[in-house]
């Protein structure tokens, strides 16, 4: 699929693992070349997190590191090929007996230039998840609906490259219908190029990225020191730069009131519209004419689609449980101190109000015998329908009513079977 996108690019034709004439040949001697060309000290990055002095750290790393010279003559990059800007749209049908169902739509471009982190790159890139994530709700609604032809989809961009970005829009075909599925994929496309989104899809997303926003601040202090390494290693190799949780939301605040719906329409048009033309993939696992790939593809996306509708969200049913249960007992526990709390039908509570987390709260329900009371024969059954309690619904809201109470807030429930 990759050389089919990208006949030009090296890693299309090389992959880094290499080829097996390469790894057949492999030595020692070999081996050390590959590390004196590329590990070198003006390509390294030591990130240190922890509770102690910056001075001491640094110390310590010269001590390290300070000797470490490389004296080979670095190796000029290679060159990592480029995308066709006169590619016409193209088709690609696999079969493969063992594979999934897929249909793949992509626009390819050149990677844009690094940019120095702030509200500009950060505007851009709410943008992009603004309508790669109002894409996916749509898609998730149509795969709620009665007769899907699709059972799971999404879009986003591929940026492991190094020299072009791949945007994407991939469905997973029900019942192996890819004509269905590929029908589906271009009339949404179609759709999201002639309207863009509405302003209750565009709200929705500003909330949910608003949401996240103010959680960064209340979770930072809590973050292990790992993830705090990992983030700060993933911003310097990407350009960016690594402040506190406050300036984040500062910076994330003003790129927000530069959006608005016509300029995401506009980073759309310039990731995908103005990007090279589709390149539809179809890998079923029976064989699949690509003339036929073709004409399905032409015709649904010539066709002009309706504009997009929001989607109607019944109110929250659950606001009233009844008289509140009767506490028998109260008792204060030490390390970790918490309060117990027993109720009158033997429910009972352990409550600790901690401030790990501000405008968080986690609740855990631990109920029946678990694997006690399960037959063997019966526990991945169990499990299976455990990982699938978060995708139910509730007797009187869908789970596309659940789904949309949360956009603005940051809901997760999941069931564990133990």
């Amino acid at each position: 699929i990759l050389r089919f996108l990208g006949p030009n690019l090296r890693v299309a034709n090389r992959a880094p693992i290499g080829t097996r004439e390469s790894i057949n040949a492999a030595t020692a001697a070999s081996i050390r070349g590959f590390y004196e060309r590329w590990y070198r000290p003006e390509s390294s990055a030591i990130i240190v997190v922890g509770d102690g002095e910056p001075a001491d750290f640094r110390r310590r790393i010269d001590a390290a590191f300070a000797g470490w010279r490389n004296p080979r003559t670095p190796t000029p990059a290679p060159n990592l090929g480029r995308l066709d800007p006169r590619r016409p749209t193209d088709f690609l049908a696999i079969t493969e007996a063992h594979a999934p169902s897929v249909v793949q739509v992509c626009r390819g471009r050149d990677r844009d230039p690094p940019q120095r982190e702030g509200v500009a790159t950060r505007t851009r890139d709410f943008a992009n998840v603004i309508w790669t994530s109002a894409l996916q709700d749509r898609l998730g609604h149509l795969a709620q609906g009665a007769n899907p032809t699709f059972v799971q989809g999404g879009a986003g961009s591929d940026d492991t490259l190094e020299s072009v970005v791949f945007t994407c829009l991939t469905l997973s075909p029900r019942a192996g219908d890819w004509q269905g599925a590929l029908r589906t994929a271009a009339t949404e496309m179609r759709r999201l190029e002639t309207y863009g989104l509405t302003a209750q899809e565009y709200q929705s997303q500003v909330n949910q990225i608003t949401a996240s926003l103010i959680d960064g601040v209340n979770s930072t202090d809590t973050m292990p020191a790992p993830a705090l390494a990992d983030a700060i290693l993933f911003n310097f190799n990407n350009h960016g730069t690594f402040s506190t949780a406050a300036e984040d939301r500062r910076i994330g605040e003003a790129a927000l009131r530069r959006l608005s719906r016509d300029a995401v329409r506009t980073e759309f048009r310039r990731v995908w519209t103005q990007a090279g033309q589709p390149l539809i993939v179809v890998v079923s696992p029976t064989d699949v004419p690509l003339a036929q790939v073709r004409r399905v593809w032409t015709q649904a996306y010539a066709a002009a689609p309706p504009p997009p509708r929001d989607v109607s969200t019944a109110a929250w049913a659950y606001t009233s449980f009844g008289p509140p249960g009767r506490p028998v007992t109260r008792e204060a526990m030490d390390n970790p101190p918490f309060t117990r709390i027993e109720f009158a039908n033997g429910v009972r509570v352990n409550f600790r109000q901690t401030q790990n987390a501000a405008d968080r709260v986690e609740i855990r329900i631990r109920f029946g015998g678990g694997d006690q009371e399960l037959a063997p024969a019966d526990a991945r059954v169990a499990r299976v329908g455990a990982s699938l309690f978060p995708l139910m619904c509730l007797g009187r809201n869908s789970y596309e009513d659940i789904a949309r109470v949360c956009q603005g807030r940051l809901c997760d429930i999941h069931l564990g079977v133990d």
